[in-house]
């Protein structure tokens, strides 16, 4: 990936890509790390997609993040970080990960 000029959408579509293959969960895991890495809130990302990413440090974590990802680390524990109903929560091997079928849930019972 050419790393100079690109918008938070060139990063999105290359890390899905990259994880396609193997992930089903491909758009979700780019889309959390970019907010993650670039401390972007996620009801914003939509609204970011078309600025331009310039911490090149920040660039090249994410491009290694995914790489690793790819291999099969969980992403929440390259970040040890990880996101519940908006909430950022700490977490590392020994702590369960938050799952986005556990967040769906709770949300349901709260209709109840």
């Amino acid at each position: 990936m050419n790393n100079t000029l690109i918008t938070y959408k060139d990063l999105f579509s290359w890390g899905t890509n990259e994880l396609q293959a193997e992930k089903n969960t491909s758009e979700y895991e780019s889309k959390y790390l970019i907010c993650l890495l670039f401390d972007i809130p996620l009801k914003k990302f939509d609204s970011i997609l078309n600025t331009k990413a310039k911490n090149q440090k920040l660039i090249e974590k994410f491009i290694s993040t995914i790489k690793k990802r790819k291999k099969g680390t969980p992403l929440a524990y390259l970040l040890n970080t990880w996101f519940f109903k908006e909430k950022k929560y700490y977490v590392d091997k020994g702590v369960f990960i938050p799952r986005p079928e556990t967040e769906r849930v709770v949300n349901a019972t709260k209709n109840l």
